[in-house]
């Protein structure tokens, strides 16, 4: 018997379906010399194995929230409360902006043109700034944060 099966038989604590992973076709070919594509019996013995693991499987996803939500939260949550986080949502919605660059952002990057804002993303993870306006309806609840907002 070959050393390659009596390490599969050694293999008691894998499903059959996860010995295609632990020993694929890569492993076997290449540290035992075994081509797991001549056995086509055990290629189809194992496939079918596995197929019960994946059924049924869903991958998670995120949540996001929709337009009508968003809005909702805009409008009706207490500024008293909520301004900052109305300031996040709009600045990463409408800069695509991520966590961190954002974390990074100085006041001197946000500059008021009277009836928008014009913000410089200066560090970013591609490496090249970008620029985006936050106008509109969005405008007035950045004024009102920059207006209340500590000078450091």
């Amino acid at each position: 018997m070959d050393k390659w099966l009596l390490k599969l038989q050694n293999i008691n604590h894998l499903h059959y379906g996860h010995i295609t992973l632990c020993l694929g076709v890569g492993t076997l070919n290449i540290n035992e010399g075994v081509n797991i594509e001549d056995y086509t019996k055990l290629r189809s013995f194992l496939k079918r194995r596995s197929e019960g693991f994946r059924r049924g499987f869903r991958p998670k996803k995120a949540y996001t929230f929709s337009s009508e939500e968003i809005n909702k939260f805009l409008i009706e949550a207490c500024d008293e409360k909520y301004l900052a986080m109305k300031v996040t949502m709009i600045m990463g919605i409408m800069g695509a902006c991520r966590a961190n660059e954002m974390y990074d952002m100085k006041t001197e990057d946000i500059k008021d043109l009277g009836s928008a804002f014009l913000v410089n993303v200066p560090n970013t993870k591609t490496k090249v700034s970008r620029k985006f306006t936050i106008t509109d309806n969005f405008y007035p609840i950045c004024q009102k944060y920059m207006d209340i907002r500590p000078v450091l």
